[in-house]
């Protein structure tokens, strides 16, 4: 028996290039969610910035500012222990975690249940 071996030459492949970046800015959502006593919002930014973190009840009313700082590039870590800007704590339910970074926002909903 004689084996045929069949060498294919490469033909026309193309290379697909995409205008992918890595991501600048991202948040993580929050940990744990749904929490009861405090939870952790990680974000990373990749250049100096300013960052404003903002947490708004359902109704869109703002409750408290957790940042309002220049950041270094690199992995961030924020703790928001359910407190309003009083130092109140605040009913059980849906709440909005809105981050600014120089021109982006990125938004995520938090739920605490008491």
């Amino acid at each position: 028996l004689r084996a045929v071996v069949r060498i294919r030459k490469k033909t026309n492949v193309r290379k697909y290039s995409t205008n992918l970046q890595v991501e600048r800015f991202f948040v993580e959502q929050n940990y744990p969610n749904p929490f009861n006593s405090s939870t952790e919002i990680e974000y990373y930014i990749h250049n100096y910035g300013k960052v404003v973190i903002k947490i708004f009840d359902s109704n869109g009313r703002e409750i408290l500012i957790l940042q309002n700082a220049d950041e270094s590039p690199c992995f961030h870590k924020i703790v928001w222990d359910g407190k309003d800007l009083f130092g109140n704590d605040v009913s059980s339910g849906l709440y909005l975690c809105q981050i600014k970074w120089n021109n982006f926002v990125k938004t995520r909903k938090l739920i605490l249940l008491r």
